[in-house]
């Protein structure tokens, strides 16, 4: 696999100053308990919903994977969520990330991956394209480095309140179906239909606008779970429509 020089954090490489040790070692802990709540959540998550419906879908394709042990690239990887679904079929795991934790391998972004052409078997970019400058270069990075009949699992949120600095895209399917034209298959799936989407909505705001105290104890040990738990029900009454679906997964082969 050819690598070009980056930086290079993790388990070969910590950093020697103890303020920044320190400062990793709790970032890397955050990063492992953060992984744990997406591929699980609980019902007190409000994205409790999207979480479990990606979860499904990623299994499902995952299982159509070879059972052989594969080079994976995860795509915004200091969380790696995902990551033991492929247990079984993971030879090589290489995270790259733009902030270090002792899960990444190489700091850097999606726009300019630090690796030589067709050299992944899989590649996971999971609600990363959101936060790019330029998307359409991180398709076409992730088409670059993926073997041919290499496969990309991605997901990305097409309505949500905005919710970092640098948020900066909201896709839709049409607009997936544009950045991976390269791809020889693309498969697009939402997360939760409509239904589902604006319970998840109603979740988000009680997570955000109830911020302490009683009311913040109140959203997260009942409302929140109480949403939760009628969007699964209603999600099965809105199949097939997506007018307000927030968020969806790919499956794409180069």
């Amino acid at each position: 696999m050819g690598v070009t020089a980056v930086s290079i954090s993790g388990e070969g490489a910590p950093p020697t100053n103890p303020i920044a040790l320190s400062s990793l070692e709790k970032q890397t802990a955050f990063a492992k308990a953060e992984g744990v709540a997406r591929l699980y959540p609980t019902l007190r998550n409000p994205d409790y919903l999207v979480l479990t419906e990606r979860r499904k879908l990623l299994a499902a394709w995952i299982e159509t994977l070879p059972k052989e042990p594969l080079q994976v690239l995860d795509i915004g990887g200091r969380i790696q969520p995902y990551r033991p679904l492929l247990e079984g079929r993971l030879g090589t795991y290489i995270a790259v990330d733009p902030l270090a934790t002792k899960l990444v391998n190489a700091v850097a972004e999606g726009e300019r991956l630090p690796f030589a052409a067709a050299c992944f078997d899989v590649v996971i970019c999971t609600q990363v394209l959101c936060y790019c400058t330029n998307p359409f270069g991180v398709a076409q990075e992730i088409h670059r480095v993926l073997k041919p009949g290499g496969r990309l699992l991605l997901s990305s949120p097409a309505i949500f309140p905005r919710h970092a600095e640098q948020d900066r895209w909201r896709i839709f399917p049409s607009g997936l179906q544009l950045l991976l034209q390269e791809f020889s298959h693309v498969e697009i799936a939402p997360e939760g239909y409509s239904l589902a989407a604006l319970c998840r909505t109603v979740t988000v705001v009680l997570d955000q606008y109830l911020t302490g105290g009683l009311p913040r104890r109140l959203a997260s040990s009942l409302l929140i779970p109480l949403v939760n738990r009628i969007g699964r029900r209603l999600d099965r009454l809105s199949r097939s429509d997506t007018r307000f679906t927030t968020n969806y997964c790919v499956f794409a082969r180069k």
